[in-house]
């Protein structure tokens, strides 16, 4: 019988990738550099936000040097605007009322 479910949050149960996309391309422009369509950040995600960042510096660009300062502005524009497009993925809602029942079933 199971008594715990764990998911991710990000890109599991939330489509998070727009918000991302914004803050990102939010911070490029910051530094001068061009932005990118929301589609091309579902090649640039994984491997958490230093990486993501990495993929969208142009190829000049990807150092460590480049990623922090982005990251400064990214963290900043992201934790500001980090619900403003975020929504649940469909069905995902109905999914976690049907799993929360059948644990609090399963505990009785």
């Amino acid at each position: 019988m199971y008594k715990l479910i764990i998911f991710d949050l990000d890109g599991t149960l939330l489509d998070t990738i727009e918000d991302l996309a914004n803050s990102v391309n939010f911070a490029l422009q910051q530094h001068q550099f061009p932005p990118h369509p929301v589609d091309v950040y579902k090649l640039f995600i994984g491997n958490g936000v230093n990486k993501l960042i990495e993929r969208a510096l142009p190829e000049n660009f990807k150092n460590a040097d480049w990623v922090s300062m982005l990251k400064i502005d990214f963290i900043k524009h992201y934790f500001s605007h980090v619900d403003q497009f975020t929504k649940p993925y469909s069905g995902i809602s109905e999914l976690i009322e049907k799993l929360t029942g059948y644990l609090l079933r399963a505990s009785c």
